[in-house]
């Protein structure tokens, strides 16, 4: 955006007042003309591959889904949900911007719950897993997203902490 130099005069504090409050409305408008908007393609089913923490890299077994809706509601604006075939559970993801999204809620993602009646491998993954999320919520700390189209349709969402740790999904 584009801002016009403006000489305040000092000798009329009135006329100041008004270009200050032009410049206000100005800056506002610029920066509501600004707001990022979340890039679609986050708002789709994807598939836990991989969580890294510190540099050190964990698997599960099998891919776990992770489906993020776009449609809320005044509560939630975007749902997770982690469909599984022993336990669902999911959170409230507050706001989406093009790089970036926020935890509302985490909902209920105890690796336990997720993990209940699967094998070992799922809950120790989850163990380590859960904390991306959690840690984000407690803090309210946006953790950060890039989407990568890959060949055949496929795509790769990265979550990244400010720690710098990693969940990585594919579609």
């Amino acid at each position: 955006f584009h801002l016009f130099f403006l000489n305040f005069n000092t000798q009329s504090s009135f006329n100041g007042m008004k270009k200050l409050t032009l410049l206000l409305v100005m800056v506002l408008f610029a920066l509501k003309g600004n707001a990022q908007e979340p890039d679609p393609r986050i708002f789709s089913t994807w598939y836990v591959l991989e969580y890294i923490e510190g540099g050190v890299s964990y698997f599960l077994p099998d891919a776990y889904p992770i489906e993020i809706f776009e449609e809320g509601d005044q509560n939630c604006p975007h749902y997770f949900y982690f469909p599984n075939p022993w336990h669902s559970s999911g959170g409230c993801i507050g706001s989406v911007t093009e790089t970036q999204f926020v935890i509302q809620e985490l909902g209920i993602i105890a690796e336990g719950e997720i993990c209940q009646g699967g094998p070992p491998e799922c809950e120790a993954f989850f163990t380590k897993y859960r904390p991306l999320y959690a840690d984000a919520e407690i803090t309210g700390d946006p953790l950060s997203y890039v989407i990568e189209d890959l060949q055949n349709n496929k795509r790769r969402l990265i979550v990244t902490n400010l720690n710098g740790d990693q969940a990585i999904y594919s579609n």
